[in-house]
Order: structure tokens, then C-alpha cells, then sequence
């Protein structure tokens, strides 16, 4: 297994889904409009407020009456279209009130809790906030005592010895979670929304490395649906419109093609324009300091000190000799001192005394070959790094980013793409003076990328 993780040998994977009609009704009324939307700028307005409202019921957070009004007004807007559209936008409005998201938390832990025998599970949420929404329904029916929170920020780092429950669906896990964090890995989730075709390859290392995880390392369980039931006033309202075959048609596939994050935060930027940030994404900024480096946000609090935050990056002008030879360039950082040493005896021992393996002279030629990727062994490639003057800890899994990148035979040109923009990105905003007011537009070397000034 990975060095990263040296307690991980399997995990289980076990799907809890549950069943609750307002959910169902409100992502068939959902579809029903996107079907009739033609690019209408007014119903796409509409739809991503719905985008949003359906990520925080599905996630489990809290919603608030804003969340609230802001839908329905979005759904005011649609007043005087056609009465299919009309009636798609009531319907969305009307079920909002129905969700019971206190009832489907309760219903789905307490099942759990009294069919398993662990004494404690980890509650994997995204921020305190969240943690306080859900620990005051919790207390409240007496189950605190057998549920802790679990932060995503530490489940990408270390690994627990019990069960985690998350209320993500599993394709929108990648995103959070690096790799399972426990033996069993519980995800609750909406009937019919469990991620078809799951397999290892969502889950990666905390510093991007590819994971010897194979199909043998992660099973797959499917428990019972739990049936969360609404009020009956769900019923009295919606009875002529409600069938069971909303169910099948109540995957949430629709949101594949939704560029609305899972989790956004809303930051004004410095002419106080509201701008929006995905959470847990890991963004290229510059602090107030002028440092350059990678960060990702969960509140608010965590943008204090930020001045910039690289936002687009437009890497379609890039072209597959300009990819490779950028890759090479990069490369070259630490491939260089390794080259322009003039003993290779002495190199070899400042490697081995840096924590190389397989240092000898055959193997550093080939590691500063610019033909060849990196050292294969992880020891060995740190110990070159290192050498170089490579070493930030971001800067380090970068590199090995981009290493496991040019080594993958699936990787596609488009995602190559990315890796390498951010690094040209960041040579690029070093090369500046970044203390001074920078520009909001950039295009350089065939990319094209914004600025979000915050300070």
C-alpha cells in the first residue's frame, strides 16, 4: 500500500440508502424544468438556485429561511410563462417546505447505531457550522453519545479506527475525501443516487500520488432502504401529482452537468462585487505577504489573509508540444542541479544522506534525463527534490502531481492541461512583484487566467 497510509489494507463501502417522497418529488419537479429549458436565461437562474437548495438538502446542512426565499422568488420570476413551466415552479416551490432534513438525519443514524454493535462512529461533516446544525439534532434525541465529527479536512490526512458515516453521495466524494478513512465507510444518500460503476479511482493520496487500491482492497455493501416518512400534509398537497415512478427518475444525474459546486462560499472581493469560491478546493493565492502557494478554504475566516485568489485558468490556446515541452521546462527545476553536479560519487552520497534508495550513477542519469518522468521509488524522488531546494510541502506534492500525471495512461490532454497551467500560473505571478496592485486578466505562454482581489 502507499507510505501515506500505512494502516489502510481494505475498507468497505457500505451504500445506506433512504427513501423520503419530498426529495423525490422536488428532483422530479427539478428535471421536469430543465427539460423544458431552452437556455432561458430567467429558467437557468432558477434551476441553479434549485442546484444549490438540493446540494445543501442532499449534504445535510442546514437551511435557513434565506435559502428559502431566495427560491421561491426565483421561482416567482417564472409567473408569466407557459402553464407546464408555471406549474414545474410551483411544484418546486411547494415541496421545499416538506423536506424534513432533521427527520431524515435521525431516522438514518438511529438505524445505523442500533444495527451495528460500534460503540462510536465519526460523523464525516464540512465545517463547525455544520457539526453545530447536526450535533443540536443529535443531543436532542440521545444520540451524541455515539457520534463525534469527523472534519474533511482530517479525514484526507489520517486514518480512523471507526466506522465514518458521510451524507455525500459517492461521486461527489473525490472532492473531499483522499482515500476511505476507516475500515467501514458508510455513505447515506437519496434512494437511486448511489454513483453507477463505483471503483477505486475516485480515491487518491493527500499529496495527489496514484493508490495501489484495487478492487479486492474496497468492497462494496448495499443495506436496506430506510423509508423516512413527511407529514401527511405532503400527501393531502401532492397526492394527484405523486407516483412511484418519480423514484426511478429521482437520480441526481441531472447535477453532472451543473457547474454549481457542491459547496460554495460566498467573499466580496475589493470593489465589494459578490464573487463565489468552491470549498475544500485547492486553489493557487497570494497572501498579504506576497507568498505564492496552494490553499483550500472552509469558512470565511480563512480568506483573512489572502489578497488573491487565481480563479480561471484558460488552457484551450495550449498545444500538445507546448504541454510537453512546458512539462519538461518544469521538470528541469530539480533535474538540473542533479545534472550540473560535478561529482556523481559525492552526489550519490548527499541523495542516500537525504533518504535515496536506489541512488547510483546508472539511475541519477536517467532521473535528469529530460526524457524520462521521475525516480519511480518515492524515497528516491523526495531525496532529488529535496536536493534541488524542493522543499514546501506543497510545492513537493506538486511535483509528484505532476509525475503520477505524465505516468498515467488514462490521464487526458484536457486535465494535463490543468496541472500544468497552474504551474505556469505560479512561475509566472513569482516573477512578479506581487506586493503591487496586479491586474485582474492575465494571458501568457497560450493561457489566459483571472484574479479575484480580495485585499
Amino acid at each position: 500500500m502507499n507510505s501515506f497510509f500505512q494502516n489502510f489494507e481494505n475498507s468497505t463501502i457500505v451504500s445506506i440508502p433512504y427513501k423520503h417522497d419530498p426529495i423525490i418529488f422536488f428532483m422530479n419537479s427539478v428535471k421536469r424544468l430543465q427539460a423544458m429549458s431552452s437556455g432561458e436565461e430567467q429558467i437557468s437562474f432558477v434551476l441553479n438556485q434549485c442546484f444549490q437548495l438540493l446540494n445543501k438538502f442532499i449534504s445535510a446542512r442546514k437551511i435557513i429561511e434565506d435559502d428559502i426565499t431566495k427560491t421561491r422568488k426565483a421561482c416567482e420570476t417564472l409567473k408569466y410563462y407557459r402553464s407546464e413551466i408555471r406549474n414545474a415552479a410551483k411544484d418546486i416551490f411547494g415541496s421545499i417546505r416538506f423536506i424534513d432534513i432533521n427527520n431524515i438525519i435521525i431516522e438514518t443514524l438511529e438505524n445505523i447505531i442500533l444495527n451495528n454493535n460500534s460503540e462510536m462512529y465519526g460523523l464525516l461533516v464540512e465545517s463547525s457550522d455544520q457539526w453545530d446544525f447536526m450535533f443540536e439534532i443529535i443531543q436532542k434525541n440521545g444520540l451524541h453519545e455515539f457520534v463525534k465529527p469527523v472534519f474533511t479536512k482530517t479525514a484526507r490526512e489520517q486514518y480512523f479506527d471507526i466506522p465514518i458515516i458521510t451524507f455525500l453521495p459517492a461521486n461527489w466524494i473525490s472532492g473531499l475525501v483522499t482515500l476511505p478513512p476507516s475500515e467501514k465507510f458508510i455513505l447515506i444518500h437519496p434512494e437511486n443516487t448511489f454513483i453507477n460503476g463505483f471503483n477505486a479511482s475516485i480515491f487518491k493520496a493527500p499529496n495527489d500520488q496514484s493508490l495501489e487500491v484495487t478492487t479486492d482492497n474496497l468492497k462494496l455493501k448495499r443495506s436496506e432502504l430506510i423509508s423516512v416518512k413527511p407529514s401527511q400534509d405532503f400527501y393531502s398537497k401532492f397526492s394527484a401529482s405523486f407516483c412511484d415512478e418519480m423514484i426511478i427518475n429521482s437520480d441526481i444525474s441531472l447535477l453532472n452537468s451543473c457547474e454549481q459546486p457542491l459547496f460554495i462560499m460566498e467573499v466580496f472581493d475589493s470593489k465589494r462585487e459578490l464573487r463565489y469560491i468552491e470549498c475544500n478546493k485547492e486553489y493557487l493565492v497570494i497572501d498579504e505577504d506576497g507568498k505564492i502557494k496552494y490553499s483550500s478554504f472552509e469558512n470565511s475566516d480563512q480568506i483573512q489573509n489572502i489578497k488573491y485568489i487565481v480563479d480561471r485558468i484558460d488552457t484551450s490556446c495550449l498545444t500538445s508540444e507546448d504541454l510537453k515541452r512546458k512539462q519538461n521546462l518544469i521538470m528541469e527545476k530539480w533535474k538540473k542541479p542533479l545534472r550540473d553536479h560535478p561529482h556523481i560519487d559525492g552526489l550519490i552520497k548527499e541523495l542516500e544522506m537525504l533518504g535515496a534508495k536506489k541512488a547510483s550513477i546508472v539511475n541519477i542519469k536517467n532521473w535528469y534525463n529530460p526524457n524520462n518522468i521521475a525516480p519511480g521509488n518515492f524515497e528516491d524522488y523526495k531525496s532529488v527534490l529535496s536536493f534541488a531546494g524542493v522543499r514546501d510541502k506543497q510545492e513537493v506534492e506538486k511535483f509528484f502531481e505532476l509525475a503520477r500525471r505524465r505516468r498515467g495512461d488514462s490521464i487526458s490532454e484536457g486535465h494535463e492541461k490543468k496541472i500544468i497551467g497552474l504551474e505556469i500560473v505560479r512561475e509566472f505571478l513569482e516573477s512578479l512583484k506581487c506586493n503591487t496592485s496586479l491586474k485582474s486578466e492575465y494571458q501568457i505562454q497560450g493561457i489566459k487566467f483571472s484574479l479575484i482581489a480580495l485585499g
